[in-house]
């Protein structure tokens, strides 16, 4: 799945090469779904990260001027 989100969603991802380096004084904000990052990337009109940790686990960044919000996709190939 997170193959397809690559592909479709192209124009707004960003691949992090290495590790993301998070702000610690921006607040985490995990949302639930590809689709709420993505509402919170059109209305930031930001590029979406994309950090693969392992090969069952990965994440996407928006980030705001204080905040950070995450999406985090576990076991990529079985998530629906």
């Amino acid at each position: 799945r997170v193959e397809r989100l690559l592909r479709v969603y192209d124009k707004y991802i960003v691949i992090c090469r290495g590790t993301y380096e998070q702000d610690p004084n921006k607040r985490i904000i995990e949302v639930p779904s590809f689709k709420e990052l993505m509402d919170a990337r059109n209305h930031l009109s930001v590029p979406i990260v994309y950090e693969k940790i392992n090969n069952v686990k990965c994440r996407f960044y928006v980030e705001d001027i204080d905040k950070i919000y995450l999406y985090t996709m576990k076991d990529v190939s079985q998530e629906k």
